[in-house]
């Protein structure tokens, strides 16, 4: 059984910015891995709020145009 504190170290180690490779291949693991993210988060509570948190926080700042917002804490 995969716990909230493993799920948070694969998020950790997730390739957020996959989908802006030029390199197909790359794309296509990163979009596995995000599928199988989604799927995984749908079966350990307070998972998809802590992948939604990631993706605030990879996905804000200086590039994106907005306020930057904190990576969230490992759930112990």
């Amino acid at each position: 059984m995969v716990t909230l504190a493993d799920f948070y170290d694969q998020l950790d180690r997730h390739d957020w910015y996959y989908s802006y490779s030029d390199d197909h291949r790359v794309w296509q693991r990163g979009e596995a891995e995000r599928k199988r993210l989604d799927e995984l988060a749908a079966t350990i509570p307070g998972a998809a709020e802590l992948k939604a948190a990631f993706s605030k926080h990879y996905f804000t700042g200086e590039p994106w145009g907005n306020e930057k917002q904190p990576k969230p804490a490992r759930p112990s």
